[in-house]
């Protein structure tokens, strides 16, 4: 398989990743979404690592448009190449090219065991990912949070970490907080 990535803004996240999803490797009918994927380097180890059970399967959302944090990126192949890095994964992986939102508003409740949510860093945007794929998280699912401490160079209310933290107070009685460093992981109660 040859891969082409320009960015590596995973790696860092990988062990915190395998602490909190690592009992999840093998299950069968394992079903994950993944909101966010840019070129494919954190599907393909989720793919290699997570989604690896009989049936398990990854679902990819993205614009591969980009948004603020992409500014003076180029992102003319963006899903061209995607495509080309993880096809490999044919019969394993499903690619919806469009807004995240408007695939969480229209797809089925409880049907997820992992979701993981890395879109567009706005807190609008993070907020609105978090209440809508939360319906489709199976009670007793992971949902992880990218990029809980990003933009410590952004005024405070316009981090990631101020949507996490509300979606998180809200949602207390339903979920219970697994881990949290740069990435934030809850489990759902309910």
């Amino acid at each position: 398989m040859t891969t082409t990535y320009t960015f590596d803004w995973f790696s860092n996240n990988i062990g915190f990743l395998q602490k909190n999803l690592g009992a999840m490797a093998g299950r069968a009918d394992l079903r994950m979404l993944e909101i966010g994927c840019f070129e494919g380097l954190s599907t393909n180890w989720f793919l290699a690592n997570i989604v690896t059970g009989p049936r398990a399967f990854i679902t990819c959302v993205d614009t591969f448009g980009g948004s603020a944090e992409h500014a003076g990126i180029d992102l003319d192949d963006l899903y061209l190449r995607f495509l080309g890095n993880t096809e490999h994964a044919a019969g394993r992986m499903s690619v919806f090219r469009g807004r995240s939102d408007e695939y969480c508003a229209s797809h089925a409740r409880d049907y997820y065991d992992v979701i993981y949510v890395d879109g567009s860093h706005t807190v609008e945007d993070i907020l609105l990912d978090a209440l809508l794929a939360w319906r489709l998280l199976k009670p007793g699912g992971i949902m992880i949070f990218d990029d809980y401490g990003w933009g410590g160079h952004l005024a405070e209310g316009l981090r990631p970490k101020a949507a996490i933290d509300a979606f998180v107070a809200a949602y207390a009685p339903r979920l219970t907080v697994l881990d949290h460093d740069y990435q934030y992981a809850v489990t759902k109660l309910s």
